[in-house]
């Protein structure tokens, strides 16, 4: 058969925008959830502050994809909310989100698996650089080890400051 050809008169730009915008949402509420360790089968609160009226108005319309895709009950939308205290937060093109983690998680577990993991990563972190700070080293390793041991060091940065963050969260 031969390859379909699009008909550009079915395709409303508006449409999927508008659900562009709804997956942005999902997949920061679902990130937030996995950065946090909240389980799959707990339904989370979900407030997002949208000041655009355009924005809003598609939001409230898509409630139903954003219960079921994100695992929230009914979101607040409002132009001004309150920010609840211990809140794991995301923006996302003009929507902050606020997820809040009180009931959701064990903080003072979390907290202490969150400082573990720092000490840990920070640990690792310490090694690298102290590596990579070796002359020795860098002349004689391989050009693809030392490049290796280059992107450890930014992974572990990088894994170290989400962590750090996610610990600043719920010490709110």
């Amino acid at each position: 058969a031969s390859w379909p050809k699009v008909n550009k008169g079915q395709i409303d730009e508006t449409a999927e925008l508008e659900m562009t915008k709804i997956q942005d949402v999902v997949t920061a509420i679902r990130t937030i959830r996995s950065q946090m360790n909240v389980p799959p089968s707990k339904l989370a609160r979900a407030i997002l502050k949208v000041e655009d009226k355009k924005t809003m108005d598609s939001l409230n319309r898509n409630r139903a994809y954003l219960r079921e895709l994100a695992r929230i009950e009914d979101p607040l939308i409002d132009p001004d909310p309150v920010k609840p205290d211990g809140a794991a937060t995301a923006v996302i093109g003009g929507v902050e989100i606020y997820l809040p983690l009180e009931g959701l998680i064990d903080l003072e577990l979390e907290r202490k698996r969150l400082s573990s993991e720092i000490g840990r990563l920070t640990k690792q972190l310490e090694s690298v650089k102290k590596k990579l700070s070796n002359k020795q080293f860098l002349q004689k390793a391989p050009q693809a080890v030392v490049k290796k041991e280059q992107r450890k060091l930014k992974d572990y940065q990088q894994s170290l400051e989400k962590l750090e963050r996610n610990l600043r969260t719920i010490e709110k």
